[in-house]
């Protein structure tokens, strides 16, 4: 059975990146390479940043917080901005966004309903 490890995400300088994600709560560094390579922890699944310019594609990485409005501030207080406040989107569940120092965007969600991303045809 597979499962998930991590995202990789590729970014012009570790070391801004490590700066960033230092900030999020819950982040743990596990491996760090300076210059080169980064792991961070979030729960039972791991962001790294990678010393390789991005391509014209960014990334979208979607993280549940229980308390969004919490995290909000947290992030905020932490000198990052946010891209406005948690809303309800129209697929029911609430989140915000960052972005990253070289524009991978960080979305932060509600966590899900048991079974509702497995349901087929029921949104």
């Amino acid at each position: 059975m597979l499962s998930f490890e991590s995202v990789s995400l590729h970014v012009t300088n570790v070391e801004r990146s490590v700066a960033f994600y230092s900030k999020l709560p819950g982040a743990q560094v596990v491996l760090h390479f300076p210059g080169k390579f980064a792991k961070f922890r979030f729960g039972d699944a791991c962001i790294q940043v990678v010393g390789i310019p991005p391509g014209p594609k960014s990334f979208h990485v979607e993280l549940n917080a229980p308390d969004l409005d919490a995290l909000h501030g947290e992030l905020k207080a932490a000198g990052i901005e946010p891209d406005g406040p948690p809303a309800l989107q129209p697929f029911g569940r609430t989140n915000f966004r960052i972005h990253d120092p070289d524009g991978n965007v960080l979305e932060f969600d509600t966590p899900s309903e048991p079974n509702r991303d497995t349901a087929v045809g029921t949104r």
